[in-house]
């Protein structure tokens, strides 16, 4: 998936954990706010922060650590008589994979 799908789908998530965090919140005192210890917005915005803030963190490890672990694979699934070729010559194989 492409970068800008995955950040479509973490929005739609985080607006999603958003409306459901309110909504149980509203549930549990039968929609009387004023019942609740903090605003309602607060609740949905502490699940939205859940759904969010973790998905982000993984993201951005993945975008940092993709080039390496994909290289990796691709130097493990090389044939011997290639993977002993020269380094200047592997990494231009390796680009053109």
């Amino acid at each position: 998936m492409s970068l800008p799908v995955v950040l479509a789908v973490l929005l739609v998530l985080t607006l999603l954990g958003f409306r459901l965090g309110m909504g149980r919140a509203l549930q549990t005192v039968n929609r009387r706010a004023q019942l609740l210890h903090s605003r309602p917005g607060y609740y949905g915005s502490y699940v939205a922060l859940w759904a969010l803030l973790p998905a982000v963190g993984i993201l951005i490890a993945w975008l940092l650590l993709q080039p390496l672990i994909v290289e990796a694979m691709l130097r493990g699934s090389l044939p011997p008589d290639v993977a002993a070729l020269p380094e200047s010559r592997l990494g231009l194989i390796l680009n053109t994979i």
